[in-house]
């Protein structure tokens, strides 16, 4: 079990609604305006700005004003020359501007997302929305057992339930995969370009269900704890080595996700091994 106090992880999920309130201003600031825009690979379409710089620089700093011993873990954490602070089994897991490609492509869905792991189980998770008709959009918001909130007011306060579960989901454009997804009958696909975004929503009961393939740590962290204490659901898809797969014609199975992998002997390999983590993770609302 996770061992931490009750007043701890409300101060904890108090900071990240900050934090991503904060990259939010950042990020609205030069929205629509000229940016320094670097490419990812010689990739034109893995974007970095100056923006996720500054996103990041403002999270980790702050981060560091309150819990100096705490590790982090950012996308642009190499480029922007962050090290980690100490050997402490609380991480924080930023991605300070996903979906990069929307925002210098001018298209107003991107998010910025802030998580805290502790021994490598997500219990905090904050993710930043542009919102219609709310000028400075909204921080999707929970800690384990404390409920979802939107702005500090609870999910079911804030949006309006369905009567229905929606039809709404997301998922890769594979036959093979989503065979195995009984889930996907009836659903219509929608593609945000930002996999915060969708976990916010999936938290929000907007979207029924999402599927993330081979994601980077910092795209899912903060989603997998809006996702569970929204009562939804969060699989890991556990796929066979290629001779079963060959030989046997065995496909993927889903488990239960419960934590990232980490070392209990070797605490200072932990990080390397949660900044290399790449998964395929599935998220229902049930």
């Amino acid at each position: 079990m996770v061992k931490y106090q009750f007043a701890n992880i409300i101060e904890f999920e108090k900071l990240a609604e900050k934090l991503a309130r904060g990259a939010g201003v950042i990020i609205k600031e030069h929205f629509g305006r000229k940016v320094g825009i670097q490419f990812k690979n010689g990739k034109e379409v893995d974007p970095v700005t100056e923006v996720d710089f500054k996103c990041q620089a403002f999270i980790s700093n702050e981060i560091k004003k309150y819990y100096p011993d705490h590790e982090f873990i950012g996308e642009e954490t190499d480029k922007a020359n962050d090290k980690s602070y100490g050997s402490s089994k609380y991480v924080w897991v930023v991605d300070p501007l996903d979906g990069t490609l929307n925002f210098t492509s001018n298209f107003p869905l991107f998010s910025s997302s802030v998580a805290l792991l502790y021994d490598g189980e997500p219990i905090v998770g904050a993710i930043h929305l542009p919102w219609p008709y709310n000028e400075d959009g909204i921080v999707v918001h929970a800690s384990v057992g404390n409920g979802v909130f939107c702005d500090g007011v609870k999910l079911e306060d804030f949006l309006i339930s369905h009567s229905k579960p929606s039809a709404l989901g997301v998922f890769p454009n594979s036959k093979i995969f989503n065979a195995r997804l009984e889930i996907v009958k009836g659903v219509e696909n929608r593609n945000t370009g930002s996999i915060a975004v969708d976990l916010a929503l999936v938290g929000m009961d907007v979207l029924r269900y999402v599927v993330a393939k081979s994601p980077r740590i910092w795209d899912v962290a903060a989603g997998i704890t809006i996702v569970r204490e929204s009562g939804g659901a969060v699989k890991q898809v556990i796929e066979p080595n290629k001779l079963r797969k060959i030989i046997l014609g065995q496909d993927g199975k889903f488990e239960t996700f419960h934590k990232f992998e980490t070392d209990p002997i070797n605490q200072e390999s932990n990080i390397k091994l949660l900044k290399n983590w790449c998964g395929t993770l599935v998220f229902e609302r049930h």
